[in-house]
């Protein structure tokens, strides 16, 4: 019989979560259980302590995702929200495993797409998901497009390619030109890490000067024409 092998991935993001939530040990006893009750031997076990589940950008995670996707893994993780945030960083992340000929396993709701069942149930699952954000996006645009034509000034972060002025206003920052190159690189097929590397290769980054996440990515193109479409560019963003 072919051996099978398992990487374990476990996060939290903070100490209160650890204490009070599913913390790491917890989360690595749960999986070591897993691992032998299915068959499988346990590579290694990757952590990210202290990190926050958004962007796919996290060294235990890639780690992980390095060792599962080279030796065809099992990448088992305790629950889908330890393994990403952001539906489109899931789905990423899934797809690379699959075209690795690794699999992905979250214990809480036992769904495992090495089994065909599994995958289909975690297609239908992301799918959803996908469905719901979408529809919070399109609210969101909404409210930023009526407040913009009445002028009012605009509270909390900005969307992706904008920036907000000194009175509050929505002004184009440097990114705002990445918003239809990305749309154009994803229509040639390109995952959303293949544009953010492609991006960063042209000289657009985040606020910080560091290579955009993938979910970055994804909300830099979701952004509509009508947020920002007459305002001015802020060079100095």
């Amino acid at each position: 019989m072919m051996k099978k092998y398992a990487v374990g991935y476990i996060r939290v993001s903070t100490a209160r979560q650890a204490q009070e939530g599913v913390s790491l040990d917890a989360q690595r006893d749960r999986i070591r259980e897993w691992a032998r009750f299915k068959g499988y031997e346990l590579l290694e076990i990757m952590e990210d302590a202290g990190q926050s589940g958004k962007g796919a950008n996290r060294p235990g995670l890639q780690s992980a995702m390095d060792v599962a996707c080279e030796s065809k893994a099992v990448l088992v993780v305790f629950s889908l929200s330890r393994f990403a945030r952001s539906t489109s960083d899931a789905i990423e992340l899934s797809a690379r495993l699959h075209k690795s000929g690794a699999d992905l396993a979250m214990m809480d709701c036992d769904i495992d797409t090495s089994t065909a069942y599994g995958n289909a149930f975690f297609q239908i699952l992301a799918s959803l998901a996908e469905l719901e954000s979408k529809i919070k996006g399109e609210r969101v645009k909404l409210a930023w497009g009526h407040m913009r034509a009445r002028g009012r000034k605009i509270g909390g972060l900005a969307p992706m390619g904008f920036k907000k002025g000194a009175n509050g206003m929505l002004v184009k920052s440097k990114l705002y030109p990445a918003k239809e190159r990305a749309r154009a690189l994803r229509a040639r097929g390109l995952s959303l890490r293949g544009i953010a590397i492609k991006l960063h290769d042209e000289g657009y980054m985040n606020a910080k000067g560091k290579m955009l996440s993938p979910s970055s990515v994804r909300r830099l193109m979701d952004v509509g024409p009508e947020i920002g479409s007459t305002g001015p560019t802020c060079q100095a963003c």
